[in-house]
């Protein structure tokens, strides 16, 4: 399991990009703080969660998330 951060960035700049679907997977997978957890309560893939995130902070070209794995 991937524990995940959100760093307070530039919101205004995300938010310009962000699609809707994508703001709603960042504000789960920080409530959660995890994104197997967030993918759950979303009623979606684990995968398509993190690809979806990927897909954002590559867009933006700004981690939004500290990775870690658990043990």
């Amino acid at each position: 399991m991937l524990r995940y951060t959100i760093k307070y960035i530039f919101f205004e700049r995300i938010i310009k990009i962000m699609e809707k679907n994508q703001l709603i997977y960042v504000l789960y997978a920080a409530k959660y703080k995890s994104i197997t957890q967030a993918a759950e309560k979303l009623f979606i893939s684990q995968p398509s969660l993190s690809n979806q995130i990927i897909k954002l902070e590559n867009e933006i070209g700004i981690k939004l998330f500290e990775r870690r794995h658990q043990k």
